[in-house]
């Protein structure tokens, strides 16, 4: 048995190996809620919004409104594109 203490840096990659192994696996019910479907466009959505605020053209709730608005409509159609059979 080894008694070495591991460098962090060592048991960082060992969680990332592992991670990597669970990816390579079907979804189960409890992962499959962890992606997050065309996140690109949903931050650049929010971004659009924010920098509508800062320009002063909307007020900072119906910005906030119009964003959760559009990213809901980015990932149903991101949700109808993969939908399992």
């Amino acid at each position: 048995m080894d008694t070495t203490v591991r460098p962090r840096a060592a048991r960082a990659v060992d969680g990332q190996l592992q991670l990597f192994r669970g990816m390579k696996k079907p979804p189960t019910g409890n992962s499959k809620g962890l992606r997050f479907g065309n996140f690109v466009q949903g931050r650049e959505v929010i971004e659009e919004e924010m920098e509508a605020v800062f320009a002063g053209k909307k007020d900072a709730k119906a910005a906030l409104d119009e964003a959760v608005k559009r990213g809901n409509e980015i990932l149903r159609k991101f949700e109808a594109a993969n939908k399992s059979s």
